[in-house]
């Protein structure tokens, strides 16, 4: 899709809830490609409504504008948001543009968990500019930063729940545990990562767990 190979996986929360993560992949083109991952606050049928209305408008922002980058787009979901909740969602969002043909991404953060960057340089946190949650005011402002992405390189977008996942040894993954899984495995590409996570975690949590990996070509 878009000059890139695209995973994930996702799992609810244990309380049988319906949840609040939410992703969309938009293929713009041959070698181009959009990738937005959010998760709505709460366990219940008001983050999902927030998540159905986040995705929705996610995909109308994607075929009004395959020029204005992931910034745009986040400032245009973040409208939409307010205007249904009156201010009242809280959304965590990031968008990414893949940009095949140019080797790069450019990466647009609404108080999300930033990604992680798999390469040659090792493992990296695009941290980038933070911006507000989406859906708590009209004068949400985000910006996008580029970052390089070889052939190979792996992209790492989660949700928080699977920061807090329980790992089979004892004790939340965190961030430090995450950095460890991705250091072992991902050189065997996106899928074989995901697969180490979902080996790594035990089989249950008190929320929703999402991952999404972005790989240009494929791992040596």
């Amino acid at each position: 899709m878009g000059g890139c190979s695209i995973h994930g996986w996702s799992r609810p929360a244990d309380d049988g809830e319906l949840g609040g993560d939410w992703f969309c992949v938009h293929d713009l083109g041959p070698e181009h490609s959009w990738v937005v991952l959010g998760d709505a606050s709460g366990h219940d049928r008001t983050s999902t409504t927030l998540a159905a209305s986040a995705r929705g408008a996610t995909r109308m922002a994607a075929l009004r504008s395959t020029d204005g980058g992931p910034a745009a787009l986040l400032a245009s979901l973040n409208l939409v948001l307010v205007e249904e909740s009156g201010e009242d969602a809280l959304v965590t969002g990031i968008a990414v543009a893949v940009r095949a043909d140019e080797g790069r991404i450019d990466v647009a953060n609404a108080g999300h968990p930033p990604p992680l960057l798999c390469g040659a340089r090792g493992v990296r946190a695009l941290v980038g500019e933070g911006s507000m949650p989406l859906g708590v005011s009209t004068e949400g402002e985000y910006r996008a930063s580029s970052s390089p992405m070889a052939p190979g390189d792996v992209l790492v977008l989660y949700t928080d729940g699977l920061l807090d996942g329980q790992t089979s040894q004892g004790g939340r993954l965190g961030e430090r545990g995450l950095r460890f899984v991705c250091e072992l495995a991902w050189t065997h590409g996106g899928e074989a990562l995901i697969r180490t996570l979902r080996d790594t975690l035990v089989p249950h949590s008190s929320d929703d767990v999402t991952v999404l990996t972005i790989q240009i070509g494929d791992a040596e």
